[in-house]
């Protein structure tokens, strides 16, 4: 119990498992030699396997964590909706959310989740007695489509320009 706010004990340890996950990945990613090995792949392969990064040994601890992150997500979404069919829309709302933030920021996916989140709320609340049918489930597609027309590297995303 937060004040007036009531938080069952599920949620909290979700969000606690969520956070220390976020601090581990972006420490990982900053900090450690192996990190630093997967952004300088990501970013140009060619130049880090000049500078002796093996790309195998990097896609291969890429696609590791990534199915360890989803285990771990799996898992905590789990616990607090159960299993079933519509778990699955959840996984493509990381889309709008990583999008509007920017593919190369993770405060920005951070906030751009946050919004589609409080986006798809709204959407639902006022704008389903006008348009029945799902606005709510629209809604942050919708949004990214037009914010892309207007700001087409996200929130903090940057462009990347090749010199030749």
């Amino acid at each position: 119990k937060l004040g007036f706010l009531v938080i069952g004990r599920v949620y909290l340890w979700s969000f606690v498992a969520a956070m220390i996950l976020l601090v581990l990945f972006v420490s990982f990613f900053k900090y450690t030699r192996w990190g630093l090995a997967m952004q300088a792949t990501a970013d140009d392969e060619m130049a880090a396997v000049s500078l002796g990064i093996s790309a195998r040994f990097v896609y291969a601890a890429a696609w590791s964590i990534a199915f360890m992150a989803a285990g771990v997500g799996g898992t905590l979404l789990g616990n607090i909706n159960g299993l079933n069919i519509s778990v699955g829309y959840l996984s493509l709302l990381v889309l709008p959310a990583v999008v509007l933030g920017g593919l190369n920021s993770v405060p920005g996916a951070i906030v751009g989740g946050i919004v589609i989140g409080i986006l798809q709320n709204l959407s639902g609340t006022y704008l389903d007695r006008y348009f029945p049918g799902g606005v709510r489930e629209v809604a942050p597609f919708l949004f990214m489509t037009i914010f892309l027309l207007f700001k087409p590297f996200g929130l903090w995303g940057w462009e990347r320009i090749e010199r030749v």
